[in-house]
């Protein structure tokens, strides 16, 4: 692919990448296990998990300039292992990183090989305002009271809590404002309550691991 590419021409241009990039995504999409996955999204897409974004971009900082840190003696990353309950954002953070790194992202399917999250408050408040900017609906008043009630609350929960709400005012034409919000996050089942057994099981692991926080 590189030879004809660079035969079209004598040099690679942006054409010649996207083209290179589609023959790849065929070749990776025929083994079955993997696929070669777009990364539209960036680092400021994640709400919350401070502790990780920060370490993301302090390591972008080297993986952008890793002949110089070669050079330097600087120890390479090598990578970082993220566990979860579903729709805590792992797999957004995968995608952000990518792209951060201005890396391709590989997924795996475990299921063809062989198929603790629990919300912050003062976390639920940093997802909201990502979830409603992506909507256009600015200016909304994230109220204590609703930040309470989604104690708890994934970064999945959250978001369908702004789905169902936008959906219903689009559908009732009326106008979208925070006490919707709050009417549809008391009616949600949050992932840490549907799924409490599991999620103290897998706390119990991570503490005894001694995992960090993300």
């Amino acid at each position: 692919m590189l030879d004809m590419a660079m035969s079209s021409g004598g040099t690679l241009t942006k054409e010649d990448k996207e083209m290179i990039l589609r023959h790849k995504k065929q070749m990776v999409k025929k083994s079955g296990v993997l696929e070669l996955v777009d990364s539209p999204e960036n680092i400021d897409s994640i709400g919350g998990l401070k502790n990780l974004k920060e370490y993301l971009r302090k390591k972008s900082g080297v993986i952008k300039r890793i002949g110089e840190a070669i050079k330097a003696k600087v120890a390479v990353p090598k990578g970082v292992f993220i566990v979860g309950m579903p729709g805590c954002g792992k797999s957004l953070c995968a995608k952000a990183t990518a792209a951060l790194f201005e890396s391709p992202l590989l997924k795996l399917d475990m299921g063809s090989l062989m198929g603790k999250y629990q919300g912050e408050s003062e976390k639920n408040l940093q997802i909201f305002e990502v979830h409603l900017r992506k909507r256009d609906k600015h200016g909304i008043n994230i109220s204590d009271t609703l930040v309470k009630a989604t104690d708890g609350f994934n970064g999945a929960d959250i978001e369908s809590v702004v789905n169902e709400a936008v959906e219903d005012c689009f559908v009732n034409n009326q106008t979208f404002t925070d006490s919707v919000l709050l009417d549809f996050a008391k009616k949600t089942v949050s992932i840490s309550k549907s799924c409490k057994t599991q999620i103290d099981e897998m706390d119990k692991i991570f503490k005894e691991s001694n995992f960090k926080t993300a």
